[in-house]
């Protein structure tokens, strides 16, 4: 029997891009399937996951990014050019994630942002406050929660165990990893000539030069790199989220599923209403 969780956080973004990714393959061209294909992606994702791994009366929430970043005001180059050269095609794609955005706040998701922070801080705050959590998501930057949280992403479940396993250092050590090896995805620059490998071998004990010649990179990227961020308003984000419990609408949730073509998913509504709690 899979596990079952109280506390379940989506990374609204991975799930977007995911269903993007995924969309381009299923629709051939014909842009018009380009925004019901996208939001079949995403309630693909949330269905599958609440259906397996929501315990009765598990608070249920999107994580979402904020459009300032703390970590940009202090180093410039984090994340920087992802949104250069964007096509129509890549802001019909936004628009479309605002979109379901919208409508899964209105039909009662909670969907959490905090200005000048990040999803993966809102969910490393709730996995290390709230017990049982399952953190979706396909970012690699929240390891470093997985002594109080399992993630999971396509089907796969990570938890500690997988994560000693894999790393051989447990993993309250992984943004020191990030730290010296840099992280490329946020163009966080790491030490030259130092990999995550490296940077493991050198937290279980062997002497690394460039790394000890070169602490203030590790110091600046710590930061940038641990989550939260050590400026994240945990005290008062946490107050708000314990007063969203999940009460999704039935009509709204079923309207939303008429507009963009969900004939499968209506054709069982009755299971949908058992994996939402509805």
């Amino acid at each position: 029997m899979a596990k079952k969780y109280g506390h379940i956080i989506f990374d609204f973004s991975a799930l977007c891009h995911l269903s993007k990714h995924s969309a381009f393959n299923r629709i051939g061209g014909n842009m018009e399937l380009l925004r019901p294909t996208i939001a079949h992606g995403v309630m693909q994702q949330v269905y599958k996951v609440l259906e397996q791994h929501r315990a009765p009366g598990a608070r249920v929430s999107f994580a979402c990014d904020s459009r300032t970043s703390f970590r940009k005001n202090a180093y410039p180059n984090y994340k920087h050019g992802r949104h250069d050269n964007q096509t129509q095609v890549d802001l019909d794609c936004y628009e479309t994630f605002d979109y379901i955005k919208e409508k899964l706040g209105d039909m009662g998701f909670p969907m959490y942002s905090v200005e000048g922070f990040e999803a993966d801080d809102i969910m490393a705050c709730v996995s290390k406050w709230a017990a049982t959590v399952l953190l979706v998501t396909h970012d690699n930057d929240l390891y470093q929660t997985l002594s109080f949280a399992d993630i999971y992403w396509l089907g796969k479940i990570k938890n500690e165990a997988w994560f000693k396993d894999e790393y051989g250092i447990g993993p309250i050590n992984w943004d020191l990893v990030k730290a010296a090896a840099g992280c490329k995805s946020d163009q966080v620059e790491g030490i030259k000539g130092v990999g995550e490998k490296t940077a493991i071998k050198w937290i279980n004990g062997m002497k690394v030069k460039a790394i000890s010649e070169n602490q203030q990179i590790v110091e600046r990227n710590l930061p940038l790199v641990t989550l939260p961020h050590g400026r994240f308003p945990a005290q008062d984000f946490l107050v708000g989220y314990g007063k969203c419990p999940l009460e999704v609408d039935n009509y709204k949730l079923r309207e939303f599923m008429k507009e963009n073509k969900m004939q499968t998913y209506l054709n069982q509504f009755t299971l949908i209403e058992q994996a939402f709690g509805i």
